[in-house]
């Protein structure tokens, strides 16, 4: 087949969960042998890029990138010129932050419903990508096209659904084909062989925070499981703030916390292993689980690692024993994170492994087209 993917503000080189999702997506398509095209940022040596004018809009009082208009001038120019075989549109969702950050067109609603009719007009299937349906309704997600309505709107236009999960695709009430991508990693690339390249205190009990954000709110809460227990928390982050070096001078956490630079994406299947366990600490409301979560979720149960989380959710709740709440598990031992590395493992191999959820995207494809 012949695959269009859409993804508006999306670049594949950044470290985001949106990002690795979508390049997982269809990079997976190209190597089981499909022609796979995308509008968005990024680069691919496996599938074709048609990158749309990008530039930020600043002021002294917010900024925003004024993308939309180009990604859907370049959409309808791509469509105008090939002929594809199935399109894959994935649907922003706004969940309810400041009106300046998240300021889109007023008309970017208008755009994809336009969308949505010209493929049904040149009678080419598409699919409705839903990375998170939106949660918070108000003025702000109605006036920038991102309300609940007109989400499920472009929904029953579209030949079928591909959400993070089964919970996503039981809001949406339209009767037609559903399927879900669950964050899936390659099962086979992070493998849970121990090394310890990095070097890390081995009487100590590691463990690693990968994120593209730090933001100081988020660890609070674990600040005080970090102290009272054995444990050293290494970050893989590109962001930092003064806040937070300070807050961690305050604490006397200096030595539990280090910061390794200069690790490149493609190295995390070797690092990762090398930990005792994994650290998320957003909280999150399933279903409305966002990319990031799942994506590193699904590397560290991949590689072996129970999560330790501030609420057990999500995938998690398949197996208690993959998640450890530390808001109210004080104490953890290296042996019992060392016992649960084949739960976190089974996990991953069972509900999460890349191939395996190629597959089923192909065949739902394939299926409903």
């Amino acid at each position: 087949m012949k695959i269009l993917f859409f993804a508006e503000r999306v670049n594949l080189d950044f470290f985001k969960g949106d990002s690795l999702l979508l390049k997982r997506m269809a990079e997976g398509l190209a190597e089981k042998g499909h022609e796979v095209h995308a509008v968005c940022h990024g680069s691919s040596d496996k599938i074709k890029i048609h990158a749309p004018l990008h530039f930020w809009f600043y002021t002294k009082v917010f900024s925003f990138p004024l993308t939309s208009f180009f990604s859907f001038k370049k959409l309808f120019s791509l469509l105008n010129k090939e002929k594809f075989d199935a399109v894959i549109i994935k649907l922003p969702a706004f969940n309810g932050n400041s009106f300046w950050f998240n300021l889109k067109p007023l008309i970017q609603s208008h755009f994809y419903l336009k969308i949505a009719l010209e493929l049904k007009k040149r009678k080419t299937p598409f699919f409705v990508f839903i990375e998170g349906l939106t949660e918070k309704e108000n003025f702000v997600s109605s006036f920038m096209g991102c309300s609940k309505e007109q989400q499920l709107l472009l929904v029953e236009h579209s030949n079928g659904v591909i959400s993070l999960s089964p919970e996503q695709n039981k809001l949406i009430q339209a009767k037609i084909p559903k399927t879900f991508f669950p964050a899936p990693v390659n099962t086979k690339k992070f493998v849970p062989t121990k090394n310890n390249q990095l070097n890390l205190p081995q009487e100590k009990i590691n463990l690693l925070y990968l994120s593209s954000s730090c933001d100081l709110i988020d660890f609070l809460p674990f600040f005080d499981f970090l102290k009272s227990n054995n444990c050293v928390l290494h970050i893989i982050s590109p962001a930092r703030n003064k806040n937070f070096l300070e807050e961690i001078k305050n604490r006397s956490l200096e030595k539990k916390i280090v910061f390794l630079k200069g690790i490149e994406n493609q190295k995390l299947a070797e690092i990762i292993p090398a930990f005792d366990a994994g650290v998320y600490l957003k909280k999150f409301g399933f279903p409305f689980a966002d990319s990031s979560f799942m994506m590193k979720i699904s590397e560290y149960l991949s590689c072996g690692l129970v999560v330790l989380v501030p609420e057990v959710n999500g995938p998690l709740i398949q197996s208690g024993k993959a998640g450890i709440n530390f808001e109210k598990t004080k104490k953890i031992s290296k042996k019992e994170l060392q016992n649960l590395f084949l739960t976190a493992r089974t996990i991953a191999v069972e509900n999460f492994d890349l191939e395996k959820n190629i597959k089923l995207i192909e065949a739902f494809l394939v299926e409903n087209k």
